[in-house]
């Protein structure tokens, strides 16, 4: 996804409105520091990329093998 940058924005809480981190809106962008500007048009990761890693996270491990007795 994109997001445009509006007056009194900034990485973090734009990370934040996207349930994200600052480091994953930095690294989406190739910014070397929090530094953007109004009307900057930034990458986002869109919401399935959150909710399909939130997932991934709660998901209890599966066990390599079976267990036979």
């Amino acid at each position: 996804g994109s997001h445009r940058v509006s007056s009194g924005e900034a990485v973090t809480t734009i990370a934040r409105r996207y349930r994200t981190t600052p480091d994953v809106i930095r690294q989406l962008n190739r910014l070397a520091n929090d530094r953007i500007r109004i009307g900057q048009r930034l990458r986002v990761p869109l919401p399935a990329d959150s909710a399909g890693a939130a997932r991934a996270a709660a998901a209890p491990p599966r066990p390599a093998t079976p267990t036979a007795y």
